[in-house]
Order: C-alpha cells, then sequence, then structure tokens
C-alpha cells in the first residue's frame, strides 16, 4: 500500500476531520462546565435559588466562551496547512485565547446582564401598563433599545472567532471591530447565525435524534462550516485593512 497516497485521500483526511472536531467538541464541553461546576452541584440541591443559578450561568459562559474561540483557532491552525497534537493545540490556544479576551468578558457579561434584566423589566412593566402614558412609552423605548442592543451584541459575538483568529486587537478595537463586522457584512452575519443555532435548535425539536450528535459535533462542525463562509472575507480584511470599506473588491 502507498501510505503517502493514502494519507492524502480524500477518505483519510474526512476521517481525520471528523477525529479533530469530535475531540475539539468533547474537550470544549468538559473544560467549560470545570469552573461552574461547583455552583451548579449547589443549585442542583437548592432550585430556589435564583443566586446560584445566576452565577452558575455566568461562570459557565465566561469559561464557554474561550473555549468556543479556541476551537476556530485549531481549525484555522489545521486549515493553513500546519500541523500539531490536537489536545495540546486546544490548550495552547485555549490560554491565549483567555490572556487575549479576559477583560472582554468583564466588560460585556455584566453589560448583556443588565441589558437582560432590564429587557424582563420593560417587558414585565409594559404588561402591567393599561395605557400608553409617560411611564408606558419608556417601557417601549427602553425595551426596544435594549433588545436591539442584546441583538447587535450576540451578532458582534459570531465574529469574535475570526477577528481574534485572524488579528491582534486591544481590547476596545476588538469589541468595535465586532460589531462594525456584525452590520458591515449583514448576510454573512445571518449565515453565522443560522450554521450556530441550526443544531441547537434541531435538539430542542427532536432531542433524542439530535442530541447525541450535538453532544459530539454540535459546537465544533458549526465553527467548522463558518471557517468555510468566512475564510474569503478575512484573508481579505487581514490583507486589506484600510479597505475594509470597499466590499466591491473581494
Amino acid at each position: 500500500m502507498n501510505i503517502e497516497k493514502f494519507v492524502n485521500s480524500k477518505l483519510y483526511i474526512a476521517f481525520e476531520w471528523f477525529y479533530r472536531l469530535l475531540t475539539l467538541n468533547i474537550l470544549t464541553i468538559i473544560t467549560s462546565c470545570l469552573l461552574p461546576v461547583l455552583p451548579f452541584i449547589f443549585w442542583l440541591q437548592n432550585k430556589s435559588s435564583v443566586f446560584l443559578l445566576i452565577f452558575w450561568l455566568i461562570l459557565f459562559v465566561f469559561s464557554f466562551l474561550p473555549c468556543y474561540i479556541t476551537i476556530f483557532m485549531v481549525i484555522k491552525h489545521y486549515k493553513d496547512e500546519k500541523t500539531g497534537n490536537v489536545f495540546v493545540l486546544f490548550f495552547v490556544f485555549l490560554i491565549d485565547t483567555f490572556l487575549r479576551i479576559y477583560r472582554l468578558e468583564f466588560i460585556l457579561i455584566p453589560i448583556f446582564i443588565v441589558c437582560i434584566i432590564g429587557s424582563i423589566y420593560y417587558w414585565d412593566l409594559l404588561g402591567q401598563t393599561e395605557k400608553m402614558d409617560f411611564a408606558g412609552v419608556v417601557a417601549v423605548i427602553g425595551f426596544v433599545l435594549l433588545f436591539f442592543l442584546l441583538i447587535a451584541s450576540f451578532f458582534a459575538f459570531l465574529h469574535l472567532p475570526m477577528i481574534i483568529s485572524y488579528f491582534r486587537m486591544t481590547t476596545y478595537n476588538l469589541i468595535k471591530f465586532s460589531y462594525l463586522l456584525a452590520f458591515k457584512y449583514f448576510l454573512k452575519t445571518i449565515i453565522y447565525m443560522i450554521v450556530l443555532l441550526g443544531p441547537f435548535l434541531l435538539v430542542n425539536y427532536m432531542p433524542m435524534t439530535f442530541g447525541p450528535f450535538y453532544l459530539l459535533y454540535g459546537i465544533s462542525f458549526p465553527l467548522f462550516l463558518m471557517y468555510n463562509f468566512s475564510k474569503g472575507l478575512f484573508w481579505y480584511l487581514q490583507n486589506n485593512l484600510d479597505d475594509i470599506k470597499t466590499e466591491n473588491e473581494l
């Protein structure tokens, strides 16, 4: 058997990617759950505690976001025809990612929580308002502003893996650039959203059928697709950062 020919065959490459994505998905789930495991256990023992639930969710998001971005960085590393052990690469990139975005997390997570609480408050206030008086107008404006801020933040979040993988920026520029790309390339943003949320919605619709798939590939495979959808755009931006407004040259 010609080993070199077999290693370069499409079947072997496909199997290699299935293994890498499986490993990355499992590593992300396990690593993301290590930090918030104790608050989650305490919450299971006292499910009436809203504080424990919120604290658990905050810790989970705080630990999940670097892992999520790390998957994309490892995928890009291999797509750039570089080599390395997937376990080693995951933790090397995870440390680098955390050091680059922990300030971003300390800024955005509290803002995100405030927006959610504010949206719930204004929505509840709207339900209690029988006529459109001054309080009702304030509630409508407040809810609409906070709701669209949440949507805009989610759109910006979709671009974070790509931005961090291709560029090194300050926290301020990272936030500004992610919001800029979210709306400058809105069609791609919608594609990323569909790719990312598609498996999650399928799990909620048919948990017994798609639940096992999500545990194995539900995070890494959408990021693999997002890399293939985004590589042309970010290659262009990486080489033409001063010309970001000229979308027609892509």
